[in-house]
């Protein structure tokens, strides 16, 4: 099966890159996990290396495809750390953000919001304003109105854009309005 699989790999790898073959058979030769076996088979990090490669010189071409929108978020997520270094959750929902991949958006932030604590609020309102997640806006606004005493002793609130600290401020007053109101 290995012989198999690494020739088939080939054979993608190796025809031109703008062929829709290749792009779709990237794809579904991540989808498949054939690349984690290759890994573990081989005990070496040089096919995904090799896919990430691809990766980066063909991220337009490949995100374009409907094939990529069936990868999982979990294999998107550990294409993009190895392919552009990214470190945290964040780095990740960024680049996915900016590079039109918005099928993977809201299952990766779907956690992050509902685990916000204290020591992720300021990287978490960073990114929702930056990258205008309005869905994400409220349960911010609504954390920031229950926990505001803590979060204003904390430093990096105050290294927030002001962009940033006028909209959760201004958003959470909103909320409390119309909890009076209502």
């Amino acid at each position: 099966m290995f012989k198999a699989v690494h020739r088939l790999w080939h054979t993608c790898w190796n025809g031109p890159s703008n062929s829709n073959f290749s792009m779709t058979f990237s794809a579904m030769f991540m989808q498949m996990g054939l690349t984690s076996f290759w890994i573990r088979w081989n005990n070496q990090e040089d096919l995904f290396v090799e896919c990430c490669d691809f990766f980066t010189d063909n991220q337009n071409d490949i995100v374009a495809t409907e094939k990529f929108k069936t990868l999982s978020p979990p294999t998107v997520t550990r294409l993009l750390k190895k392919t552009f270094d990214l470190e945290t959750q964040f780095d990740v929902i960024r680049h996915a953000h900016a590079n039109g991949m918005d099928f993977i958006l809201d299952p990766l932030e779907q956690p992050i919001i509902e685990s916000l604590s204290l020591d992720t609020f300021c990287n978490t309102v960073s990114y929702v304003w930056a990258c205008s997640r309005d869905d994400l806006k409220d349960a911010c606004a609504k954390f920031f109105n229950d926990n505001q005493a803590e979060i204003r002793m904390r430093k990096e609130f105050y290294e927030l854009s002001p962009h940033v600290t006028h909209g959760v401020m201004k958003l959470g007053y909103e909320i409390l309005s119309n909890l009076t109101v209502s």
